[in-house]
């Protein structure tokens, strides 16, 4: 093995070797796990302590065989870490996930899963941990889940990015249709909140097409999926345009220092009243002052370099672009001009994670200029916080998303948005429809109210024993068919919608009594329409926007903790 693989080898075990875990430890009570022949010492999360052997952990798998022969170095987390006299390892896992990996990999009963989400962990832990075995026999055991629980399985699948096992569970959820129009209740399940609305988008339009994709298309992932052409802007709304250039400013104290290592050199103080939690980065920056990386990008002249060099630095993730904006809108500067709604998104994760009420707030309006013309990025990108401001925009985006089939496109923001939520909107449309279509599915009622429209005495009869036009039930047919698709007053107003239904009504009239034939019906139809809309929009309105994760209900005052600045 080359010096190169050595020390990849090295890192990778110390970023899956955990630091020594403080607490009292407990030794595993089972007997495989506790022979005095044991010659080390793994400790799961929950501080349980399992004795075991080298030798069938390095057969098992070919990290610990690797690992088990790489000098370890003074500060590994390893290297002082010892229980009873043996070396102990800390590693990531809950110890009924190390127990029941450690059973795929010892001579005794393989463990038996009750749950999609328990063999789901246990694989990810036998991939992390090279153990080839151990891989094949969970996938067989996630795989026996799919007959019965597909979605769940699907969910754990992308959780951990098992794209095989999401294909083959993708194929038994289309065989169930849970596609957008017949969506139950039971559609949602257990950890959809942890994946992206990508993937749940990804199944449903994988359902939609009955299983007929190209080859290239994957479920974990977003893939070879087309982005949309129209990914415009709101940027004729928002500032002039104009970049925050690093190194303009003088007598700045502080660098700030993007992902892509582009060097902002801009004031502490100015960053430290906007938000506690940069606050606290400039203050550790100061303790230690680290040097400037020396391929960082900058726009200074060199006659600024000395002095720049001297600067303590603040290694942020964000990228240049993001913190461009963010110190525009710290500064006494003209707004920045946002070139799309991605660039909203991150900006706006950027202000909740720092917790910088301003951006929030100027991201907000933002959204609200966006809000008419792409109520569904609108929504997913809101989605993801909890601010007083954002929810109203939640609420309002969901409510404009009706009437559009929010399946046919694919947004980038549905990567960053939970499942749970994509569900949630699903599941409101569905509950929008249904109340609009129950709202003038009593049809007795529905004549009653409409009494004054009929002016003109019908020849005929209806079932209910009260006279109607001729053109009544077709009209209502039109009606109900223009609700289904959008559940709203607007739907039935529409130009579009009264041209189709006039087509019908005319094509009809062989069938109608002679006094109906003779009526000029187009006043009446728009009398009817103002009547109609109103009971259902009343009925639309009355349509919560329903939780499904528990997280969503915890912490509401969370933004509280977002700094005034």
């Amino acid at each position: 093995m080359s010096g190169v693989e050595t020390q990849d080898r090295l890192r990778l075990h110390q970023s899956v070797v955990q630091s020594p875990a403080i607490g009292i430890r407990r030794l595993k009570n089972d007997p495989t796990f506790m022979k005095p022949t044991a010659d080390v010492v793994l400790i799961s999360s929950d501080d349980v302590v399992f004795r075991v052997h080298k030798i069938i952990l390095a057969e098992a798998s070919t990290f610990f065989e690797t690992m088990f022969t790489l000098p370890q170095p003074s500060d590994s987390p390893t290297a002082s870490c010892e229980h009873e006299g043996l070396p102990a390892m800390p590693v990531a896992e809950r110890s009924d996930v190390l127990e029941s990996l450690l059973r795929l990999c010892y001579p005794i009963d393989d463990p038996r899963f009750s749950h999609p989400g328990d063999a789901g962990k246990v694989l990810a832990a036998a991939m992390k941990y090279e153990m080839q075995e151990a891989i094949k026999i969970a996938t067989r055991c996630l795989l026996g889940f799919v007959p019965m629980s597909p979605l769940q399985v699907y969910v754990v699948a992308c959780l951990h990015r098992f794209e095989n096992v999401a294909s083959a569970a993708a194929k038994e959820v289309a065989l169930k249709a849970y596609t957008r129009d017949t969506i139950p209740p039971t559609a949602y399940v257990e950890g959809m909140e942890e994946i992206s609305a990508g993937a749940y988008y990804r199944l449903l339009a994988y359902c939609r097409c009955n299983g007929i994709v190209f080859a290239e298309f994957t479920f974990c992932e977003a893939g070879a999926l087309v982005l949309p052409a129209d990914t415009k802007d709101v940027s004729s709304v928002q500032g002039s345009g104009s970049e925050f250039l690093p190194g303009n400013l003088p007598d700045t104290d502080i660098i700030l220092r993007s992902r892509d290592l582009v060097d902002f050199p801009v004031h502490g103080i100015i960053l430290r009243i906007a938000s506690p939690i940069l606050e606290g980065k400039i203050l550790d920056a100061l303790a230690q002052s680290p040097p400037p990386h020396p391929q960082s990008l900058t726009h200074e002249s060199a006659a600024h370099t000395s002095t720049r060099n001297s600067l303590p630095v603040v290694q942020l993730p964000e990228s240049s672009q993001t913190l461009s904006m963010m110190l525009q809108l710290l500064y006494p500067v003209s707004n920045p001009a946002i070139p799309n709604l991605n660039e909203i998104s991150a900006l706006l994760a950027m202000a909740w994670k720092y917790k910088i009420r301003k951006i929030v707030h100027f991201v907000t309006t933002t959204l609200d200029a966006a809000l008419q013309t792409q109520p569904l990025r609108v929504y997913l990108v809101t989605s993801r916080f909890r601010h007083s401001d954002l929810s109203r925009l939640l609420h309002q985006a969901a409510k404009l998303t009706l009437g559009h089939d929010i399946m046919q496109t694919y947004y980038p923001e549905l990567e960053l948005a939970s499942a749970c939520h994509f569900y949630r909107l699903l599941y409101y449309h569905r509950e929008c429809c249904d109340a609009a279509m129950a709202s003038i599915g009593n049809k007795r009622r529905i004549v009653s109210k409409l009494t004054n429209v009929f002016i003109v005495p019908c020849g005929r009869k209806s079932a209910f024993n009260f006279k109607q036009p001729c053109w009544f039930p077709d009209y209502l047919e039109q009606v109900k068919a223009a609700i289904k698709v959008n559940p709203a007053a607007a739907a039935i107003a529409a130009t579009a919608v009264l041209k189709t239904t006039f087509t019908k009504l005319t094509s009809n009239k062989t069938f109608w009594c002679d006094p109906c034939k003779n009526l000029d019906y187009l006043d009446s139809v728009i009398q009817a329409n103002e009547i109609l809309g109103k009971e259902i929009d009343g009925a639309v309105t009355r349509v919560a926007l329903k939780n499904y994760d528990a997280d969503q209900e915890k912490d509401n005052g969370a933004e509280e903790g977002v700094s005034n600045a």
